[in-house]
């Protein structure tokens, strides 16, 4: 099992999330507000993705980010 982490909750971001999480995979969904699908295999973390320090932090361990 990998970690993915995803910026956004738009469309896209969401839809891979849900994804990748059906096929088994750990994701990390970063947004503003934390918001995104619901799945026990989506962690949702509010962050601001401007802050560099942070998205750092978020990404660590992360086999693959997508933004």
């Amino acid at each position: 099992m990998s970690l993915h982490v995803i910026v956004g909750a738009g469309a896209t971001g969401s839809a891979t999330a849900r994804l990748l999480a059906d096929a088994g995979e750990q994701v990390r969904l970063i947004t503003r507000h934390g918001s995104g699908p619901a799945h026990p295999r989506i962690e949702r973390v509010a962050a601001d993705a401007t802050n560099t320090t942070r998205l750092v932090e978020l990404a660590a361990g992360a086999d693959v980010l997508f933004n």
